[in-house]
């Protein structure tokens, strides 16, 4: 009797079979063409799959390898009465999600099944797309997606992959913050994406995170509304307060034709001032002392252009005199230009008026109390005195002309549509 053995690399020797008649030769393992569906590899199956095994001793649970190099599509979605489904292969009926598109934050690719919706569409090559099934659906067609988000702007997305009968539409969050999209809000109720002037608003349907396209309501009849004529001269006077505007024109201070008595006996009321001249309520005046003199006192602020003017001035500094109470406006470059030019105004003002400039009143700000400025007034005499840090209303002679010409800036701004950036 002949033992037929296998010798192992440690040296270990395994008897295979023996040649004695009477016991069968063991069965010879074939080799196995099958795929496996675990890591997708030829020459196993997947209860031998080594990948497998090493997958499951490091706790991960999962029914197959992701494929390299294919798009995903994982959409769950949530369900009241069913519990947790794949949106894939729910049961939801297309016409409630139809016209929607789904924010989803695992899918690699923009994809939707109306052609439709499409701009421009191409055949380009075979793609296989992965569903959280394990399934696959294929596309071969690449076209541009432009979605209508509101009236003046549309979401033009590239590469959208069309797949026939595909039952959603998809937006890739991936993709959206590749392409510079910013999550500025995302709670249970809404998610919020920007890029600059751009508002991508998803609101929450079913557990989903869902896009409303805009609807664009056409009138049949068209009418033009005219605009009463004391609200023409709102808009002419800068946004100037109604009363005042009645008041002048009764007193003949302004010429204002057109107007007449049923004109100024109409309230009104604007709502671009409502918005833009919006500021935190006036509290009791820390200083009663006011000067009757000119040149006697000097309130100076400064402010920020936005945006800045033609010729790049970024800042203006404001200068109130306390006694007569005119103002004086001058545009800066930067903020360090603030000595140069309150030695100007020093210079011009007294040369002009033929009297002393006395005391200034600021705040704190840095270009206030710099040595330069503070050796300049200590050498003539003049006095500086400051307000309290976060107390505008201590130096409210020259704040309340600033808000007024700011004021004046975002209404102009505002009803031009530009915004005040």
């Amino acid at each position: 009797m002949v033992w037929y053995t296998h010798e192992a690399k440690g040296g270990d020797r395994t008897v295979l079979y023996t040649d004695k008649p009477d016991k069968p030769r063991p069965f010879k393992k074939q080799a196995v063409k099958d795929k496996c569906h675990y890591c997708h590899k030829i020459g196993h199956h997947a209860f031998e799959c080594r990948y497998k095994k090493r997958d499951l001793a490091k706790g991960v649970q999962r029914k197959c390898m992701p494929i390299e190099g294919d798009d995903q599509i994982n959409v769950l979605q949530h369900d009241e009465e069913e519990g947790f489904i794949l949106a894939t292969i729910d049961d939801i009926p297309r016409s409630d999600l139809e016209d929607v598109w789904i924010l989803d934050s695992a899918c690699t690719a923009h994809v939707t099944g109306n052609k439709a919706l499409f701009t421009k569409l191409a055949r380009t090559q075979l793609f296989v797309l992965q569903l959280t099934d394990n399934s696959t659906v294929q596309s071969m067609h690449l076209g541009l997606l432009s979605i209508q988000v509101d009236a003046d702007h549309r979401l033009d997305r590239p590469k959208t992959k069309f797949v026939p009968n595909f039952k959603k539409n998809l937006l890739s969050f991936r993709l959206l913050l590749r392409d510079g999209f910013q999550v500025a809000k995302w709670d249970l109720d809404v998610a919020i994406m920007i890029l600059d002037t751009f508002v991508l608003k998803f609101t929450h349907h079913r557990g989903l995170y869902v896009l409303q396209p805009y609807e664009e309501h056409i009138n049949s009849c068209l009418v033009r509304q005219s605009k009463p004529k004391l609200i023409l001269w709102n808009l002419r006077l800068a946004h100037l307060n109604f009363a005042v505007i009645k008041q002048a024109a009764r007193d003949g201070t302004v010429e204002c034709p057109h107007l007449s008595k049923s004109d100024l006996a109409q309230g009104y009321s604007c709502e671009v001032c409502g918005v833009a001249k919006a500021r935190r309520m006036s509290y009791k005046n820390t200083n009663p002392y006011r000067a009757h003199v000119p040149l006697q006192r000097i309130h100076i602020d400064k402010g920020t252009d936005h945006p800045p003017t033609f010729g790049g001035k970024m800042h203006y500094e404001l200068f109130v005199d306390e006694g007569s109470r005119y103002k004086w406006l001058f545009l800066l470059a930067s903020k360090s230009e603030t000595l140069a030019n309150f030695k100007n105004f020093h210079v011009s003002v007294e040369r002009q008026h033929n009297l002393k400039l006395k005391t200034i009143m600021t705040d704190k700000a840095k270009e206030y109390k710099s040595k330069d400025l503070n050796a300049y007034c200590g050498g003539l005499g003049i006095e500086q005195l400051f307000t309290n840090p976060y107390s505008p209303k201590e130096n409210c002679i020259v704040e309340n002309s600033n808000h007024t010409v700011m004021n004046k800036v975002r209404c102009n701004l505002q009803a031009s549509g530009m915004g005040n950036r």
